[in-house]
């Protein structure tokens, strides 16, 4: 009876050796990962993603103070849509300006795979390689669009979205690496 409790506690006392051992080694990887995280910030910590933005891109954090200052109600703009948590749709996430599409991943699972989601998505690609000027003029109608943004996000994801620098329906307001277009009635 003695040496089956002694073995009994044995087990015990290794089972929660292991236990302990294993939960010491969970929670190395979110401490490592959070000191080396801290490691990177530079400047003070703050909420603010603008302070960020305005780091790693300066155009468009200028091209956002602009239409933050030119704002009107009925606005709705057109920018590069991508990977949800990403820079995708920055535009309108620091403006508060709808746009045709962000996060196409993000709005399908929310929406149920809504097959609109897509459409948008492969509409707005389409618009930064369009080469016909009606078609590319009848997705922003579409969707009454107002402001055309091409920044260095719209270019790397788009190969040919320099091409919406010669629609004859744009008009160019204000550019700092970042362009932000008007939408004009067709010629």
């Amino acid at each position: 009876e003695a040496e089956r409790r002694w073995q009994s506690e044995g087990r015990h006392r290794a089972l929660a050796a292991i236990l302990g051992a294993s939960v010491v080694l969970a929670l190395l990887y979110p401490t490592a990962a959070s000191i080396q995280r801290l490691k990177m910030h530079e400047g003070p910590v703050t909420l603010n993603a603008r302070v960020a933005l305005e780091r790693r891109n300066p155009a468009d954090a200028a091209a956002i103070s602009y239409l933050e200052k030119n704002r009107r109600p009925g606005m709705v703009i057109v920018e590069a849509t991508g990977d949800p948590y990403s820079e995708y749709a920055r535009i309108s996430t620091h403006t508060g300006i709808p746009t045709v599409m962000g996060w196409a991943n993000h709005e399908g699972l929310w929406r149920e795979n809504d097959p609109e989601v897509n459409e948008r998505a492969a509409l707005v690609r389409a618009f930064y390689g369009e080469t016909n000027v009606q078609n590319a003029y009848a997705i922003l109608q579409k969707y009454q669009v107002t402001h055309v943004i091409l920044g260095d996000l719209e270019n790397r994801s788009y190969r040919a979205a320099g091409t919406v620098a010669s629609y004859p329906f744009l008009a160019p307001l204000y550019s700092s690496g970042t362009t932000v277009y008007q939408v004009l009635a067709p010629r």
